[in-house]
């Protein structure tokens, strides 16, 4: 699990600091480039993979020093976002005049925003990932320093098919604990096992400390007598 918030966070932060640095690129080109006035000559399909396609316009524009230069923009777009005959705005390098931007939002700022949402997005999953086991960790501790130890009944054992890595599920074990004051019964879960625990339960009772003022979502069931996974 761990090894997962390390993967997904560390995508995140890479594709926010790729996020930043395409828009520092975006500015500086904004702001180092001649501009000029283009007309849309040609709509260039690029078919996909999977059947669809984009179309990219070419550009013909002249530069300050009257050369004349016919460029492709550098995104495409279905449908198309410029039109043949359409007038449009150039920014492009004067050491390189065939490296240019069109004024279009998507072209000026659309990798800075793809990276960046994608970046929030693994960033968020790690961060949510990394603050439940940190929360899960405090909690685990506190109660093995001040929580109530009970007795609670063997119940089961399960898959988790609520968490998949590498195309396995963890085991759980299942005991409940009846709450002689409230008459209530209590449903323990484990924390995830990644080896079958049934051939070293012999016991038909298992230690959980618990806090007593939330037992139900504040509980820890003791797996010291299970072997540890090499």
């Amino acid at each position: 699990m761990k090894l997962f918030v390390y993967i997904f966070g560390g995508v995140g932060v890479a594709l926010v600091i790729g996020s930043v640095f395409s828009l520092i690129h975006s500015r500086n080109f904004i702001a180092n480039s001649e501009t000029s006035e283009g007309i849309v000559t040609q709509l260039n399909y690029h078919r996909d993979s999977d059947g669809g396609g984009t179309y990219y316009p070419m550009v013909q524009f002249s530069t300050q020093t009257g050369s004349i230069f016919n460029v492709a923009g550098n995104t495409g777009s279905n449908p198309a976002a410029y039109s043949i005959g359409e007038t449009v705005k150039v920014y492009y390098n004067p050491e390189n005049p065939t490296d240019i931007m069109l004024p279009d939002f998507f072209s000026m700022w659309g990798v800075t925003l793809i990276l960046g949402g994608l970046g929030l997005i693994f960033s968020t999953i790690g961060g949510a990932f990394g603050f439940s086991i940190y929360k899960q960790k405090v909690t685990t501790e506190w109660l093995q320093q001040h929580g109530e130890s009970v007795q609670a009944q063997f119940s089961s054992i399960s898959l988790n098919t609520n968490l998949t890595i590498n195309g396995r599920n963890p085991f759980v074990i299942y005991c409940q604990w009846v709450d002689t004051l409230s008459n209530k019964v209590y449903v323990f879960q484990s924390k995830n096992i990644w080896f079958d625990p049934a051939p070293y339960i012999s016991q038909t009772q298992l230690k959980v400390l618990i806090d007593p003022k939330n037992p139900k979502k504040r509980h820890y069931v003791d797996l010291s007598f299970l072997p540890q996974e090499a």
